[in-house]
């Protein structure tokens, strides 16, 4: 969710990517007494092949304290609906499906934030930030048919997902070590709901119901060496159902050639827990699944031709293990052993006027998945 400061007069955008692909919206923000309110609205439509198509509307409304003097503060509120009609996960799309009826979904959404700024000085910051989310969907699914055989059955359902989210961190400067931290704490719970069915020739009920808590701390330190030479270091250790998972990052960055030019070198680790329904479900749900881990690795060189003309070239390595895939031969979830990624990015960025960004990128990866789990 991007919000904009909340005396900000206001704008229209759009983006056309296609005939089939289309972006609008507009935002307008005044002052009301002691705050700022903004309202946005925005249209997100896609259509595809063979009746594809996914279609967005959203309202934005923010609110937030304009007196120097008062404690920063900020409500934002976003409401969506979502339509879409697809050709189900895994059944080949629309250049080899064998069944050509579509999936489709209903959806609405609405998430509320507040955000609080206790304490402010020149060299320090305490944030504060709370979150909900809830999202209603409705499903109904031909199925998947391989080789003139229903290899999944028909299914429809309704799903309820609410998350709430709380977060603290400090943010500071040590300046005589030339040196940024932020040091901070999060806590979030998930709880999700499904009723559904999936059609056999008789219905079979595929209903679950769970919840997770979620506890994290996280520290992150900025180290200036030079004007021409910085690093970051980040660690981060997450609590949840008895487990723990931690994850580190790393950056370094040089400059040179007056500031033209640059070289970064970037790696990372990161962790996403299984979703309910890969949990879950009657039918296909497992719950001995495990999170899926990464480790990105990537360097960078990126050189300025001119103030308004921008090269970047950059070469990069994901490694996924335990990725959650469907097996069709198990009929579950399951953990593949491990997914690589490979590859190579060239992006040009050029800045014709003060009003106008062009954006230029293409990438090039290889794919590759082992073990005795299953392929991708």
């Amino acid at each position: 969710l991007q919000t904009y400061d909340a005396v900000t007069p206001g704008a229209l955008w759009g983006e056309w990517v296609s005939d089939e692909e289309l972006q609008l919206g507009g935002y307008y923000g005044a002052p009301v007494g002691d705050f700022g309110l903004l309202g946005g609205l925005s249209l997100y439509e896609d259509e595809g092949n063979g009746g594809e198509f996914y279609d967005r509307d959203g309202l934005l409304i923010s609110l937030a304290n304009r007196r120097p003097d008062a404690m920063p503060l900020r409500l934002v509120a976003h409401l969506s609906e979502t339509q879409a009609a697809y050709f189900p996960e895994t059944s080949g799309g629309f250049e080899a499906a064998s069944l050509r009826d579509l999936e489709t979904e209903t959806a609405d959404q609405a998430l509320g934030s507040l955000q609080l700024t206790p304490w402010r000085t020149d060299t320090f910051d305490w944030e504060v930030t709370a979150s909900w989310l809830n999202r209603d969907a409705e499903t109904q699914s031909p199925g998947i048919v391989l080789f003139g055989e229903q290899a999944v059955p028909a299914s429809s359902g309704s799903t309820e997902f609410d998350r709430i989210d709380a977060s603290t961190f400090i943010r500071g400067a040590a300046r005589p070590f030339q040196s940024n931290y932020i040091l901070g704490a999060n806590w979030s719970r998930e709880d999700g709901i499904s009723n559904g069915a999936f059609d056999f020739g008789v219905l079979v009920p595929d209903r679950f119901e769970l919840e997770r808590d979620t506890i994290g701390g996280f520290s992150e330190t900025e180290l200036i060496f030079s004007d021409q030479l910085s690093t970051t270091l980040g660690i981060r250790h997450d609590d949840y159902e008895s487990e723990t998972q931690p994850t580190s990052k790393a950056d370094l960055v040089y400059q040179f050639n007056a500031g033209q030019t640059d070289l970064s070198a970037h790696w990372s680790q990161g962790f996403k827990l299984p979703s309910f329904f890969a949990l879950g479900s009657t039918l296909v749900g497992n719950p001995d699944l495990v999170p899926e881990e990464s480790e990105h690795i990537s360097a960078s060189l990126a050189h300025a031709i001119t103030p308004r003309l921008t090269v970047r070239a950059t070469v990069f390595q994901n490694v996924f293990e335990n990725l959650i895939e469907f097996d069709p031969d198990l009929f579950t979830n399951i953990n593949l052993s491990e997914v690589e990624v490979e590859g190579v990015e060239i992006e040009a960025e050029l800045t014709p006027s003060d009003t106008l960004t062009l954006t230029a990128f293409g990438i090039f990866s290889d794919i590759e998945g082992d073990g005795e789990a299953g392929e991708l």
